[in-house]
């Protein structure tokens, strides 16, 4: 062969590697935005087990427990609905760029919920952070809506520096 042929070669090869390599990505993109979306419908339609099997363990534990963390949810949706505020929709975007960080694939994900109230609709948009440490088969996630930077930094170390917390938007009320 000459030499012209082999580059050919290896250009082709390159070629369907980075085909390959990014319909992965987009397969475990797809996965997480799969995930991110049940997660998403469990709260609206109360399913607190789901909730529970998408929250990052380490959230889980600050709550005191998967009892724990139950209880306050629904406590807080009950403080909400005894106000006549309810849950209208949530629904989330296209995952963005993956981040890998040791053995963990990080993505954020925007999400959008809308709440109604007795005088009002609120459209909130914030973003969670999809976390998978079994390359993309499984996801937990974390709402960064109500979380500071500090609070990530502290609960997430070996993410901070590496994960950008996305702006905070304020809720849109009609």
């Amino acid at each position: 062969r000459s030499a012209i042929e082999n580059m050919k070669q290896i250009a082709y090869a390159s070629f369907y590697l980075l085909l390959a390599f990014s319909a992965c990505g987009s397969e475990i993109s797809e996965q997480a935005k799969r995930n991110a979306q049940e997660c998403a419908n469990s709260v609206v339609s109360a399913d607190y087990d789901t909730l529970v099997r998408f929250t990052h363990p380490r959230i889980i534990e600050m709550m005191g427990g998967k009892e724990n963390m139950i209880k306050a949810v629904k406590d807080s949706i009950s403080q909400m609905k005894s106000k006549g505020v309810d849950f209208v929709s949530a629904t989330v975007g296209d995952a963005g760029n993956q981040i890998n960080v040791d053995d963990l694939i990080v993505f954020t994900i925007p999400q959008k919920i809308v709440l109604k109230a007795p005088t009002a609709r609120i459209t909130q948009e914030s973003f969670l952070l999809g976390i998978s440490s079994d390359k993309g088969v499984t996801w937990v996630f974390l709402d960064l809506g109500p979380i500071t930077e500090e609070q990530f930094k502290e609960t997430f170390p070996e993410l901070s520096g590496k994960v950008a917390m996305p702006p905070k938007k304020k809720p849109l009320i009609e």
